[in-house]
């Protein structure tokens, strides 16, 4: 079982990390290699003159190493894959939708409806049927549009 120890000394399973504070870690794991990350070693038992301390400070791989970088990569590689693999099951299921109504979140915070003409390996195609507004996107009602599977979540097929 693999752990990730946080700072006031808890141990929470890997696969309980919310998806953020992976994403986080991973970052942080990250700086710390480029910047270096500064460990104590030490030695000795009995009298005070045989008992030594160094600091090193470890950078890149080793720094990686040490943090156990390759664990959390491995932890988010296998979440994604999830994903893309709920993604395409989703997909497959869409195959035999083609002329239904389709309604989706996009980019995780915007309902979106349209007629489904054409589901992709990477995407979905959609003759929209509202207008949308967003923060830097207008579509029009009517309007064919692509969406990637990389920001399309929670396929439902109406």
């Amino acid at each position: 079982m693999k752990y990730h120890k946080t700072k006031d000394g808890r141990k929470i399973k890997l696969c309980d990390l919310e998806l953020n504070h992976l994403k986080n870690i991973i970052r942080y794991i990250e700086r710390r290699a480029d910047e270096g990350h500064t460990i104590i070693i030490g030695s000795g038992v009995g009298d005070p003159a045989d008992m030594w301390m160094d600091e090193l400070t470890l950078y890149g791989e080793e720094a990686l190493n040490r943090l156990n970088y390759y664990r959390y990569k491995e932890e988010l590689e296998k979440r994604q894959k999830a994903t893309m693999e709920e993604i395409n099951n989703a997909l497959y299921t869409l195959l035999g939708a083609v002329g239904s109504s389709v309604e989706f979140t996009y980019k995780g915070n915007r309902k979106v409806k349209g007629v489904l003409l054409e589901p992709i390996e990477n995407g979905i195609t959609l003759k929209l049927e509202k207008d949308y507004k967003g923060r830097n996107e207008y579509w029009e009602k009517g309007e064919k549009k692509h969406f990637d599977n990389r920001v399309v979540y929670n396929y439902n097929c109406a």
